[in-house]
């Protein structure tokens, strides 16, 4: 995540020395401006959010991580999801889910306690 951050940081660096501009001032006169920059989509982190089937969000209020695969921890629910037969399914998945990423130091033990006790009142699927 150090990685990312500097990475990003150093893009918009650059990007703000690049995109100066003279404004069509007289050679003689040298006015930079700054012109605006695109900058990426919010960094900011999400929370982890679980909706079921009647559309009732329930909000972790955990922030929402970047796993090791690329995914995210709200992808990984929506998985457990979209591959659950019945409700049983269901929470049998989002155990073995938040077990790993307990193990894994995503999560701490009471971040896994509110999601699974969420996904055990939550009408899915």
């Amino acid at each position: 995540m150090k990685n990312f951050f500097l990475v990003l940081v150093s893009i918009v660096f650059i990007g703000v020395i690049f995109s100066c501009t003279t404004d069509n001032a007289p050679e003689s006169v040298n006015s930079p401006s700054i012109s605006k920059i695109a900058l990426p989509p919010s960094t900011q982190p999400t929370t982890v959010v679980i909706v079921d089937k009647n559309g009732t969000v329930y909000d972790t209020g955990i922030q929402d991580k970047m796993l090791e695969d690329g995914s995210t921890i709200n992808q990984k629910i929506q998985d457990c999801i979209n591959n659950s037969r019945n409700h049983g399914d269901f929470v049998s998945c989002m155990a073995h889910l938040t077990n790993w990423l307990l193990k894994n130091g995503y999560i701490t033990n009471k971040e896994k306690g509110i999601i699974m006790n969420i996904a055990a009142r939550a009408d899915i699927p």
